[in-house]
């Protein structure tokens, strides 16, 4: 069945979410049967701001964890929730996406619009960085979507029969590469992955800033701290060990961006705790090597 707004779900994660999380919701549950909001230890004015937000929307209803578990164990309690409200189609969302107003509508052209829609196994958006202005990808006038390899999961909608055959997110990744893990794993189980062509979602990659490169290209520095560091190259190996060989350029051009492009430029250009960031690229390739998931333990987080 083609997502709708009578059998799709939301769910938001916040972690400490900012000013005009009201707005941003309101816009999101407007298009649902109903939004779950999962929130990661954030403070407890920010909560009773959230308990607000849940009391002024009648379809929307939050959780509380005590500290943060990190993103995939947040999305599969709000996936849970979903599938206990009878969702059919689940979009999920960070606290600070705002999506076109239109956005169920889009993904419901797209589904129509695939020649094998019982193969879908996730739509992402294409965005616009509101940072950068910069687009994830560029945008083809004329064409709907594009095949994928992977799609973040801040505006992604998955099908429940996709995430029933091929399992929910990785808890013990807790961050970075829980998106593309579980694309690649889509697609182990025979699911595509779809991106929309036109930008669909306003959303934030970090603190991003842009600087001249070679010739006319441009270098983006997402600013991203050590333990950030540690958690995207731990988990680009970890992923790479499982699919490398069924997406080799893809692998190849991220993991040279992590492990070449960033620690020789981007990190150096960041200007800030540029020797830690350093370490915990280093210590994130030596757990990977030793298979070592989670959350990285105190002695580590010193060093971070």
């Amino acid at each position: 069945m083609r997502p709708n707004a009578d059998n799709t779900v939301a769910v938001i994660v916040t972690y400490h979410p900012e000013g005009n999380f009201e707005e941003r919701v309101a816009r999101i549950s407007s298009q649902v049967r109903h939004t779950v909001i999962i929130d990661n230890g954030s403070s407890p004015t920010e909560i009773e701001s959230i308990g607000n937000v849940c009391r002024a929307l009648s379809t929307v209803e939050s959780a509380f964890n005590v500290r943060n578990l990190g993103i995939a164990t947040a999305l599969n309690q709000g996936i849970r929730r979903a599938l206990e409200l009878g969702g059919q189609w689940i979009v999920t969302f960070d606290q600070d996406s705002v999506p076109v107003p239109y956005l169920l509508d889009a993904f419901a052209v797209i589904y129509d619009s695939y020649p094998e829609p019982e193969k879908i196994g996730v739509i992402g958006c294409n965005f616009r960085d509101s940072r950068t202005g910069m687009n994830a990808v560029a945008h083809s006038p004329g064409t709907l979507w594009r095949k994928a390899e992977a799609v973040i999961t801040s505006g992604s909608i998955f099908p429940v029969r996709a995430i029933k055959k091929a399992g929910v997110f990785r808890d013990d990744f807790f961050i970075d590469f829980v998106d593309h893990e579980f694309c690649f794993r889509l697609q182990r189980y025979g699911f595509d992955v779809l991106q929309s062509s036109a930008p669909l979602l306003e959303h934030t990659l970090g603190a991003a800033t842009i600087v001249n490169g070679l010739g006319s290209q441009r270098l983006v520095l997402r600013h991203a701290g050590p333990l950030r560091r540690y958690f995207v190259a731990r988990n680009a190996l970890l992923t790479a060990r499982c699919y490398f060989f069924q997406h080799v350029r893809w692998f190849v051009r991220h993991l040279s961006g992590i492990f070449l492009v960033d620690p020789l430029i981007r990190i150096p250009l960041e200007k800030q705790n540029t020797a830690r960031k350093l370490f915990a690229v280093l210590l994130g390739t030596l757990d990977a090597i030793r298979g070592k998931t989670g959350f990285p333990d105190y002695r580590v987080l010193l060093k971070l």
